[in-house]
């Protein structure tokens, strides 16, 4: 009873549904025993929730897409790592430029080449 509550309260309405067909069959009926208009309801439900999940999904995925070069159409999970990688990467290679900068910043001449060409 208090996983069905949980369900409610977070709208996990396929867990609901499962709970229901559970029910329905230990009363001795069939899955089938659901009515058209509660199997119509479920599905209405259920698109709503799928959708809000792709939803979540790609706020999650632009929010990882830190590359200028990031897709600006809808991307697919299946190339997520893929993304990551390049990011990564794109990030690995701005920080081997600072820190190369660093070195020069470090050493007075080093320092005075930077601000004559504008670097700082």
């Amino acid at each position: 009873m208090q996983r069905a509550n949980e369900a409610y309260a977070a709208q996990d309405l396929f867990y609901l549904l499962k709970l229901q067909i559970q029910i329905e069959q230990n009363r001795g009926g069939s899955s089938k025993s659901l009515s058209a208009e509660q199997m119509k309801f479920y599905q209405l439900a259920l698109d709503v929730q799928s959708q809000k999940l792709d939803d979540q999904i790609e706020e999650i995925i632009q929010l990882l897409s830190w590359n200028k070069k990031a897709h600006t159409s809808k991307v697919k999970i299946t190339n997520l790592y893929k993304q990551v990688d390049a990011d990564t990467s794109a990030l690995k290679q701005q920080l081997k430029g600072e820190k190369e900068r660093l070195k020069y910043m470090k050493k007075l001449k080093g320092l005075e080449m930077l601000m004559e060409n504008g670097a700082l």
